[in-house]
């Protein structure tokens, strides 16, 4: 099995799953859309870390692929992009999407009988949004896989969303000690 060669693109999307999905498709304002309906399971907003995966080779199965997004950082790991995400991330990004094909493998759908993924590309300069049939095989070096984490509340938000309060405690809290000249 070869090895993955990830972008060095990493961002971050809040993905607001009040929204309906036409809604969230809306918002990324997208040239083309042809769609089938996905099931989205949410009722807040939750914020994502994002990275785009790339192969330079041919990829045998989805499963390989998401195996190896999932084992790229095995203390944070990594999934593949469910459909909300890969909307967000349009809507954000629309920039990238000119350039590079991007697939969402944590959501499937079903056209005709067949499962499908989200993907966004490109028709000249017009943006897609659209479906693919799930490939076994991935053999164009020109499709990319977006992967996504939940970000962790840490000190940093809570420091935003608390502010002075915070920092009085802090110091509050903390031993003084004395100055010598």
């Amino acid at each position: 099995m070869k090895t993955l060669t990830e972008s060095t693109n990493q961002g971050r999307h809040i993905v607001d799953y009040k929204l309906s999905l036409e809604n969230m498709i809306s918002k990324g304002k997208y040239d083309l859309s042809f769609w089938v309906p996905f099931k989205i399971c949410g009722s807040r907003r939750v914020e994502f870390e994002e990275k785009i995966f790339r192969f330079f080779h041919t990829v045998s199965s989805s499963d390989e692929v998401v195996a190896q997004i999932t084992g790229y950082d095995p203390k944070n790991p990594w999934e593949p992009a469910k459909v909300e995400n890969i909307l967000f991330f349009g809507a954000n990004n629309p920039e990238i999407q000119r350039r590079l094909t991007i697939i969402a493998l944590g959501s499937v759908g079903e056209s005709h009988g067949r499962p499908v993924v989200a993907f966004l590309s490109r028709d000249g300069y017009r943006r897609e949004l659209g479906v693919l049939y799930l490939s076994n095989i991935w053999t164009d070096c020109d499709y990319c896989f977006l992967a996504v984490r939940r970000v962790k509340k840490n000190y940093i938000y809570w420091r935003r969303r608390f502010g002075s309060f915070l920092h009085r405690l802090v110091a509050r809290l903390t031993p003084q000690t004395a100055h010598s000249c």
